[in-house]
């Protein structure tokens, strides 16, 4: 058997028993002139070839908003990274304690939303889906997820020196209880 291996790799005046190393050892051929050149431009060349990761933004207004990500509190008003994860994400916008409208009147609410993140090709066709990513492209121009948040102002709230809402039935209800008296 060990004789049919050396025959079968020509290894016939070696005498070592693994074949694939025995045939590197004996394989090595003279490299022409410009491989050497061509090998180094390839690796130059590598780090420009590689994908860069899809992204996502999000940006909460006014300035000094609080910017909420699946209930995490993240830190500033803004994210432009990579996309940590695919699906749905869960965004909110709280304003700071006491911020108010551009008029300094009425009190700031926060505001939610949702950005669904798809996924760029099925995971179910690796180890095909850089080749399937490569090919589709040119032809679709895929945005980058993002998001603008507002925060809007308070309805609930009343602007000062307003009176209260239902402030007419109360004192009809007061001046009644007092008469009753």
């Amino acid at each position: 058997m060990h004789h049919l291996a050396k025959v079968a790799w020509g290894l016939h005046l070696t005498g070592g028993s693994n074949p694939p190393l025995s045939v590197a050892a004996h394989a090595a051929r003279p490299v022409p002139p410009g491989a050497r050149v061509r090998f180094a431009l390839v690796l130059a060349l590598l780090p420009f070839a590689a994908c860069g990761s899809p992204r996502w933004s999000v940006v909460a207004e006014p300035p000094g908003t609080q910017l909420v990500v699946d209930g995490v509190a993240r830190r500033g008003g803004s994210i432009d990274e990579a996309i940590p994860y695919y699906g749905v994400v869960d965004l909110a916008a709280v304003p700071q304690a006491g911020a108010t409208t551009a008029d300094g009147v009425t009190p700031l609410a926060a505001s939610r939303a949702t950005l669904r993140i798809d996924e760029p090709v099925t995971p179910w066709i690796f180890p095909f889906d850089f080749v399937a990513e490569v090919l589709r492209s040119p032809f679709v121009d895929d945005p980058t997820p993002s998001a603008r948040l507002v925060a809007p102002p308070r309805t609930d709230v009343a602007a000062p020196g307003a009176p209260p809402p239902g402030i007419e039935a109360f004192l009809v209800r007061a001046r009644a209880a007092a008469a009753q008296r």
